[in-house]
């Protein structure tokens, strides 16, 4: 399910930031991350809090790359319903170009992660945003929810738990 174009850039990108850290010589923490933005005039949900370590367990070993992976899929669940909320709110507000942004968002990382049926839900809903309230762009909502639900629970079902 997961793109291995994806994951080959995980696993260089992993690489990078390690030599990069090895050659600083530096095993501080990060600090903690600002929300990222304003997305139809609230602020973008902050980075996923750390994930607790029996979450990390299901995983077992992981290769290169793989976990940086797994880390974008926890993300990703966990900001999922925040991220249909948002998308909704901005609709119901008429703010199209903060739907606009939320989709957006969405729509890529589902086509990262392989949510190829979500993501073309969301292009589809992206293609009626301009055309203001109608009847089709609700429906097409509905449907966003409903293969982000079939997605969710294909991710979960992934899980090598």
């Amino acid at each position: 399910m997961l793109t291995d174009h994806f994951a080959a850039t995980c696993e260089d990108d992993a690489a990078g930031r390690l030599d990069a850290a090895a050659s600083v010589g530096t095993d501080a923490p990060l600090p903690p991350a600002d929300p990222v933005g304003i997305v139809g005039g609230h602020p973008a949900p902050a980075p996923a809090a750390a994930v607790d370590q029996a979450s990390t367990d299901r995983f077992g070993e992981l290769g290169p790359g793989e976990g940086a992976m797994h880390r974008f899929v926890v993300d990703y669940l966990q900001l999922l319903d925040g991220r249909l909320a948002t998308i909704r709110r901005c609709l119901a507000d008429s703010d199209v170009e903060g739907a606009r942004v939320a989709v957006l968002s969405l729509e890529s990382s589902s086509k990262m992660l392989g949510g190829t049926s979500l993501a073309a839900r969301l292009t589809e809903l992206r293609s009626q945003l301009d055309l203001g309230p109608t009847p089709q762009r609700n429906a097409l909502l509905s449907l966003v929810e409903g293969a982000a639900t079939v997605f969710r629970h294909d991710l979960q079902s992934a899980d090598p738990a």
